[in-house]
């Protein structure tokens, strides 16, 4: 049988383990957080046409038309509601 002090003094060390780690994986979380870029335009938009076309069934068509050079690919890094635009 194991003795009362040894298992109270295994149960001190795991739980206090656990608490570092909790602590530690809390801290990263909240430094990573830490690191979001404040919404700035970075790209205005400019030198588009926008247009609405209505079909005969009601549905309606949204156009925007821009040159080629004013389109660039980006990754989405966060909530695309959030984006610039």
């Amino acid at each position: 049988m194991i003795p009362k002090h040894s298992l109270v003094r295994s149960t001190l060390i795991m739980v206090s383990l656990a608490l570092i780690f909790g602590g530690l994986l809390i801290f990263i979380v909240k430094a990573l957080q830490a690191n979001e870029t404040p919404r700035v335009v970075r790209y205005p938009a400019h030198d588009y046409q926008y247009s609405e076309v209505t079909a005969s069934g009601g549905f309606a068509l949204h156009v925007i038309k821009s040159d080629p050079s004013n389109l660039t690919l980006q990754t989405v890094r966060q909530n695309i509601t959030l984006s610039d635009y």
